[in-house]
């Protein structure tokens, strides 16, 4: 039997991007899938992104799951996805960049074609 309403982990990586995580973030809160785990996985930015990602967790009140992975040196993008991917618990993982703001549908879609 199909699972039809799977764990599935929204996988953010960011560097550098307070101007734009907070809509990214905002349009992962808003997917239509509602058994998601929301991961951002910031590549040791200079900027207050880890911050906003913070706050941002802290006053949602979604039933999403959020975690902020701090990486305490840069890894650079492909490091810092394998790291990020190793601590997800999705049976599938659906990668942006924090500055890509989804549809609300985006990951439903995945899951219904998957």
């Amino acid at each position: 039997m199909l699972n039809n309403n799977p764990l599935v982990t929204s996988l953010m990586l960011s560097f550098n991007s307070r101007d734009y995580v907070r809509s990214a973030l905002n349009a992962a809160f808003e997917q239509s899938h509602n058994n998601l785990e929301i991961i951002v996985a910031d590549d040791c930015s200079a900027d207050d992104t880890c911050e906003l990602v913070k706050r941002m967790f802290s006053e949602y009140t979604g039933s999403k799951k959020c975690r902020l992975i701090e990486n305490s040196e840069n890894k650079c993008t492909l490091n810092n996805f394998i790291s990020a991917t190793e601590s997800a618990s999705g049976e599938l993982i659906v990668v942006s960049a924090s500055d890509d703001i989804s549809k609300p549908n985006r990951v439903s879609e995945i899951v219904k074609q998957w």
